[in-house]
């Protein structure tokens, strides 16, 4: 068996529901993404083949190589007063804190297991997501930088020298820039739309001191759809990718970019997702033995969120499957826009040139 999930019906106790007398969800990012993906997916092969890792909760150890102690116990005090909204856009309980531990808690078990070669490849499939948290702010619905405490996990425990990060959240992954900005041995690539919160992720902004040249963004216009993210993927990931050499893939893994999820504004189609997954999977045998750790991020419209999971499942799978359709191609102004982005990033990036 080389691919496992990591999971669990803690994850639905994160409640956001601000709703206390009827238990409706009107925050989307809900506990029942978590348990539309359980219905969907569970009774499948690929999840039934996988296997399953328990979970656990970070230490206090862990979670300070990138979140500052001050902000931690502000955290855990919110949520143990009660919990409510701790920023404009994250909803806590007083479970969240416990809940949000064991979520970062979970991404340094997927890497305890590939690092080991037990298995391959790990699917987190957690809550709260991570990839805009701080070190020393919440934001965008983001406790702990999940991802970027298990990158970091994966440097001081294993001496990982080089990781590539691949995030294709509809929202630009502000916090794992943040935290690696000044790092060469973390590859961050993020698509995104743009302008669009939170209203960061330049394709300028390239990274800073050490981490200058380590930082890739890709900026999306409102309303393009799946072409963009693969040419983008073919030629400006895979060149840089085989120039950094990772020695491990992680895959801040959001499916908010499909064309009917109710915060964003792309028009990515399932098939986006199966192309991207199975370009990641390649990329990753090709160039770290197969090891890739994905962790969820958004994706609130829950049928396009479990077929987003089940597409990038079924590929750490079967990376060698064949996709029926084809990806939806621009019309040719967008294709334009297209080159000119793509020559843009290519000019100023030290690893594509």
């Amino acid at each position: 068996m080389s691919v496992g999930i990591i999971t669990s019906d803690i994850f639905k106790k994160h409640d956001t529901s601000e709703a206390t007398l009827t238990g409706k969800y009107n925050h989307p990012e809900s506990p029942q993404r978590i348990e539309s993906i359980f219905l969907h997916l569970g009774n499948k092969e690929i999840w039934k083949k996988s296997e399953h890792i328990l979970t656990r909760s970070i230490t206090m150890e862990e979670l300070y190589k990138v979140h500052t102690p001050e902000y931690v116990n502000s955290v855990k005090q919110f949520c143990q007063n009660g919990g409510g909204r701790i920023d404009e856009d994250t909803v806590t309980s007083p479970e969240s804190y416990a809940t949000a531990l064991i979520a970062a808690g979970s991404i340094l078990q997927g890497v305890d297991a590939v690092m080991t070669n037990q298995l391959k490849k790990v699917f987190c499939l957690i809550r709260p997501p991570g990839h805009h948290a701080l070190p020393d702010q919440t934001m965008g619905f983001c406790l702990f930088s999940n991802l970027s405490l298990g990158a970091t996990y994966a440097m001081s425990k294993y001496n990982v020298e080089r990781i590539l990060v691949l995030d294709w959240d509809a929202h630009h992954g502000n916090g794992t820039e943040k935290i690696f900005y000044n790092n060469k041995n973390v590859l961050t690539i993020s698509w995104h739309q743009s302008p669009f919160w939170p209203f960061s992720g330049k394709y300028t902004d390239i990274g800073e001191g050490q981490g200058q040249g380590y930082n890739i963004n890709i900026p999306i216009p409102e309303a393009f759809t799946d072409e963009i993210f693969i040419e983008t993927f073919d030629q400006i990931v895979i060149p840089a990718a085989r120039q950094f050499k990772p020695q491990l893939i992680m895959i801040a893994s959001g499916y908010d970019a499909h064309h009917s999820d109710p915060l964003a504004g792309l028009n990515l189609t399932n098939q986006a997702y199966q192309f991207l997954s199975k370009r990641a999977m390649a990329l990753a045998e090709e160039l770290c033995e197969g090891k890739i750790i994905a962790t969820l991020e958004g994706g609130y419209n829950l049928d396009a969120l479990v077929n987003g999971v089940d597409s990038t499942l079924n590929f750490m799978h079967h990376p060698d499957a064949n996709i029926k359709n084809d990806y939806e191609r621009e019309k040719d102004d967008n294709k334009r826009q297209i080159k000119t982005l793509i020559d843009s990033i290519i000019k100023i990036q030290p690893l594509l040139k």
